[in-house]
C-alpha cells in the first residue's frame, strides 16, 4: 500500500511512532526531494536504517542449535513492549540478517554490537559464541565508559539449578524454568531499562 493511501487514517488513530515515520516521509519528500519512497515498505526500512536510535536497537546473543522457540520469546517478549510503550524497538539476531552471501559474520557481529545499545544475551549451556558476543560488548561498555547494557538469561534445569561460567556468576542473571517465565520477565526487564532511558 502507498503512503499516499494511508494517509485517509485520522489522527487519533495513529500511534507516536506511524507518526513519527509520516513526518520522516514529508521530510524525504519536501526536503531531501527522495520519491522513491513511496512504498511504505522501502521507507520503513530507511527509517529503521537511519532515522531510529540505537537505543531501540536489541541484539540477541544465543545458541541455535534446537533454539528458536525461545527466540520467538525472546522477540514477542520484545514487540510487546514495543507496543505497550509505543517505541520503535527491533530485535535483531545474527543469523535473521540480511545481508547477501559476501560479509563476514564475525565483522557483522561485532559491528550489530557496536551499533545497538542493549544486548540480550542467553547464557543456557555456556555457549563460547555466546560468551565471545557478551565479552566484547562488556569491553565496548567500559571503554566508553558506559554501564553494561547487558541482560543474562539462562534456563534452570529441573534441580533448579543453573550452570554458567565462573566469570558471569556475579552478574545479575535472570533464571527461567520454560518459556513463559522467560516471557514474563523479559517483559519486566525490557519495561524497566525503557522506562529509565525515555524518563
Amino acid at each position: 500500500m502507498s503512503l499516499q493511501k494511508k494517509r485517509h487514517i485520522k489522527d487519533n488513530n495513529i500511534t507516536t511512532i506511524e507518526k513519527e515515520i509520516y513526518y520522516f516521509y514529508d521530510w524525504l519528500k519536501n526536503h531531501a526531494k527522495l520519491t522513491e519512497f513511496d512504498e511504505f515498505e522501502n521507507l520503513y526500512n530507511t527509517y529503521k536504517e537511519t532515522y531510529v536510535s540505537q537505543d531501540y536497537k536489541i541484539f540477541v546473543a544465543m545458541e541455535f542449535y534446537e533454539q528458536e522457540n525461545v527466540f520467538i520469546t525472546i522477540e514477542g517478549a520484545i514487540d510487546s513492549v514495543a507496543r505497550e510503550m509505543d517505541l520503535p524497538l527491533e530485535c535483531i539476531r545474527i543469523d535473521k540478517v540480511e545481508k547477501g552471501n559476501t560479509y563476514q559474520i564475525m565483522d557483522e557481529i561485532l559491528k550489530q554490537i557496536q551499533d545497538n545499545r542493549l544486548l540480550i544475551a542467553d547464557i543456557t549451556n555456556k555457549n563460547a559464541n555466546v560468551y565471545l558476543e557478551v565479552g566484547y560488548a562488556m569491553g565496548l561498555a567500559k571503554s566508553r565508559g558506559i554501564e553494561n547494557q547487558i541482560m543474562f538469561f539462562v534456563k534452570t534445569d529441573e534441580a533448579g539449578d543453573v550452570n554458567v561460567g565462573f566469570d558471569l556468576q556475579s552478574y545479575q542473571q535472570n533464571r527461567y524454568k520454560d518459556i513463559k517465565e522467560l516471557k514474563e520477565q523479559l517483559i519486566v526487564q525490557l519495561k524497566v531499562y525503557y522506562s529509565k532511558l525515555i524518563r
